[in-house]
């Protein structure tokens, strides 16, 4: 171990980066003083407490980057032979070390095992976990069937009551409506009828009135009609005999004088000239008392139709208001009869509605008792299954939990170690190698360190009694002269004592400081201030005891 050490140191020079394991230890106790404001108008209350911490002093020097290897194997990866050396650049294909195949063999076999057996448990949980879930569910489903079914009497139970309640109370208030309402729409129904009959006796006396007028029109429409027709006749035959003769003179007028039938002829011709005028000073006449009958007949018509018009309309109207007092009647009666039962029935719905208020309030408080017993019912049930479940989905979430572990200890094992061989995880300058052939890989100690341009690292070292409550991955408070406030992280704890006395016994430990800017410089001195565990949980009690 101490010629492992040697190489480092001479590594460290080639890089011209020193390592000064200068450590001062000091104790310093800080008072700090919180306020916290209350409500508007009280007044601000100061509380003072002291925390108790551990300073630390190293100088920043080039970071690295550490590789470790945890495994929940039993088995114990011994190293055969260790490829690298540090000072040299690397890939991530280079080979840093190799374990021994027993070791690694086993062990795979052992992570194998391991994760075949989460899964079967794992396996054998989901069905137990379904089964008892399903059984579960059963039985909780069979002690809410009861208070469901008590839950849904309730409520049919009130709405029952309140149905017969409603009832109640409406045939009250239709009878108590029906003896306010219907007296007075009686009284209109029977002042309609007598006005409805009233008018059905006018419309009598007009229809008999109509009738008469009609009678009358009718025969002095019959005797015009008559005339009309007589007059028609006579004019038409008139015509009749201008138009022949008119023919006949037309015809025998182109005759050659000179003969005796020539002046037989001409007589002739003259008696038919005489007659034509006679014919002609008839037919003026005939004309004239033929428009005249034309239009007295035509007068005559439509006075009868007017009055045949004026007829239908009041027999019309004499039907409608028949109609309407029939329709009356019958309203009357129905309202008639709706009225005597009311009389009749009132009393009776107003002792049925007292006794449906009674009946509601004394059955609500019965059914309310009662889903109050299987509601609490219910909820110990609830509470039960609720506990029952989280049970069996616990004992679930442990075997998958197991399983997870498993395959990620036993796809971490491949993925590290190829055929046993260990290959760098970064490319770089290899700063650092853990281990030497004959020894055993330890989740505490990285198997390789690479340097980093971008990150800072301080070594300090820490006494015995403090090293077991810092881990890897811790954070810690880094201040500088150039710059302060940084958060460092624990990148590495040595598992070899760096110091020991009579009085302590010291573990080297690295902090690593982020540096991505470059504002850092290697060289200064820097102070490393965390709490451990063990003030923390003193802390802790103090605050609650104030």
């Amino acid at each position: 171990m101490r010629k492992r050490i040697g190489k480092i140191v001479c590594v460290c020079a080639i890089v011209t980066l020193a390592i000064i394991g200068i450590v001062i230890k000091a104790r310093t106790k800080k008072d700090a003083s919180t306020s916290q404001n209350q409500t508007a108008g009280m007044e601000a209350q100061n509380e003072s407490y002291t925390e108790e911490k551990t300073m630390y002093f190293g100088t920043t020097t080039a970071g690295t980057d550490y590789e470790y290897f945890s495994s929940t194997a039993t088995t114990p990866l011994q190293v055969e032979e260790v490829y690298a050396e540090t000072g040299t650049q690397v890939t991530t294909q280079s080979a840093i070390l190799k374990v021994t195949d027993e070791s690694y063999k086993q062990a795979k076999k052992e992570l194998e095992q391991n994760l075949k057996e989460a899964k079967r448990n794992l396996a054998q949980a989901k069905i137990t976990y379904k089964e008892d879930v399903l059984s579960l569910q059963t039985e909780y489903n069979t002690e809410s069937v009861v208070s469901d079914t008590a839950y849904e009497t309730y409520e049919t139970a009130v709405e029952n009551l309140e149905t017969e309640l409603e009832l109640a109370e409406s045939n009250l208030n239709d009878a108590n409506k029906i003896l306010k309402t219907y007296p007075a729409k009686i009284e209109n129904l029977s002042t309609n009828l007598s006005a409805l009959k009233s008018k059905i006796n006018a419309y009598k006396v007009e229809i008999k009135a109509l009738n008469k007028k009609w009678k009358k029109a009718q025969k002095t429409f019959e005797d015009a009609e008559e005339k009309y027709q007589k007059l028609k006749e006579k004019k038409e035959e008139n015509e009749t005999v201008q138009n022949y003769i008119k023919q006949y003179m037309k015809k025998n007028g182109s005759k050659k004088e000179g003969n005796a039938s020539d002046e037989a002829s001409g007589t002739s011709s003259a008696s038919m000239e005489a007659l034509t005028k006679n014919l002609q000073e008839e037919g003026k006449i005939v004309n004239s008392n033929y428009k005249k009958a034309e239009q007295q007949y035509k007068a005559a018509e439509q006075k009868l139709e007017k009055i045949k018009t004026a007829l239908e309309s009041k027999k019309q109207q004499k039907e409608t208001a028949e109609n309407k007092m029939e329709s009356c009647n019958t309203k009357k009666a129905s309202y008639q009869e709706t009225l005597s039962n009311a009389q009749k029935n009132r009393k009776k719905y107003q002792t049925t509605y007292e006794q449906a208020v009674l009946a509601k309030k004394t059955g609500i408080l019965t059914a309310e008792k009662e889903l109050q017993q299987n509601l609490l019912a219910e909820n110990s049930a609830s509470v039960s299954y609720k506990t029952q479940l989280e049970t069996l989905t616990s004992t679930l979430d442990a075997a998958q939990k197991e399983y997870d572990e498993a395959k990620e200890q036993f796809d971490n094992f491949k993925q590290s170690f190829q055929d046993g061989i260990w290959y760098a995880q970064s490319s770089g300058l290899l700063q650092y190698i853990g281990y030497e052939a004959g020894e055993y890989i330890s989740s505490k100690t990285p198997i390789a360190g690479y340097y980093n341009g971008k990150i800072l690292s301080v070594q300090i070292d820490v006494e015995q009694e403090e090293i077991a409550s810092i881990q890897v991955g811790q954070e810690v408070m880094v201040s500088m002269q150039t710059k302060r406030g940084v958060t460092g992280t624990v990148s590495k704890i040595s598992s070899e004592q760096s110091a020991s006395s009579a009085s302590k016994v010291s573990y080297a430990v690295d902090i690593s400081i982020e540096n991505g800017d470059g504002q850092l410089e290697s060289g200064e001195t820097a102070s490393i201030l965390f709490q451990t565990k063990e003030k923390q949980m003193e802390n802790k009690k103090e605050e609650v005891s104030q």
